[in-house]
């Protein structure tokens, strides 16, 4: 009712899904702007309260339900400065002195906000593991054996995409499987840098874009045509 809450940037964060950054700047501009004031863990919408049509701080019973919920929230100068703005009886006694102010909307100091979460780092284990799993499920290929910088880097690239290994080894399978006869008459076999090297191979290997299939109609082997025929011409003559 009074527009005066505790709040959580967590909470913020997690309903928005805005950064913490993002939060605390928007506040930040908020306090500049006097929208609202923040202190002790809490918001205050400073004039909230008196643009709300369902309130009239001219009835006692509204003014009664605002103390109650000053009496939950903490002792703060943000209250103090709440009952001093609406004219409202402070609803406890106050330890300390409250100094004047001229403007009741003041930003107060964020904490630093906390690091983003940095992405979870590639181990050498898994480049290994992927390497391993290729050798073992391509016996066709050929075999990737070095580790360099430009494999990890598409390895980990692949691995936002995929990170389920389970993924490759199937990929891997019928990766296997695959060959071609090019126009110079030389086979072609996909490769572990082919397969890794962007974001589409592996995709069209495992939805059987290069799986092998029948061409034109069947063609009967030598010497089936002359048997076919022949026992046609028995059945006609019978």
């Amino acid at each position: 009712m009074p527009c005066l809450f505790p709040y959580y940037t967590e909470a913020i964060q997690k309903q928005t899904g805005l950064s913490k950054r993002f939060i605390k700047k928007a506040l930040d501009t908020l306090c500049d702007t006097h929208w609202i004031a923040i202190q002790d863990g809490m918001v205050w919408v400073k004039n909230g309260l008196r643009y709300d049509p369902n309130i009239s701080l001219k009835n006692p019973k509204h003014i009664e339900a605002i103390k109650k919920i000053l009496l939950g929230l903490p002792k703060s100068k943000l209250v103090v400065d709440f009952c001093n703005y609406y004219k409202i009886d402070i609803p406890y006694v106050i330890p300390y002195t409250i100094p004047n102010r001229e403007a009741m909307a003041y930003p107060m100091p964020f904490p630093e906000p906390e690091p983003e979460p940095e992405p979870e780092k590639i181990s050498s284990k898994f480049y290994r593991q992927l390497l391993n799993l290729f050798n073992k499920s391509c016996p066709n290929l050929p075999k990737a054996r070095e580790l360099n910088q430009s494999r990890k880097e598409k390895i980990k690239a692949r691995l936002k995409e995929h990170p389920d290994l389970s993924w490759w080894e199937e990929t891997f399978i019928k990766a296997n499987e695959v060959s071609f006869i090019g126009k110079d008459g030389r086979e072609w076999r996909p490769s572990f840098d082919w397969l890794i090297k962007n974001d589409d191979n592996g995709v069209k290997v495992i939805e059987g874009n290069y799986d092998q299939k029948c061409k034109g109609p069947f063609k009967p082997q030598p010497g089936i045509s002359s048997f076919l025929k022949k026992e046609m011409e028995k059945r006609n003559e019978s």
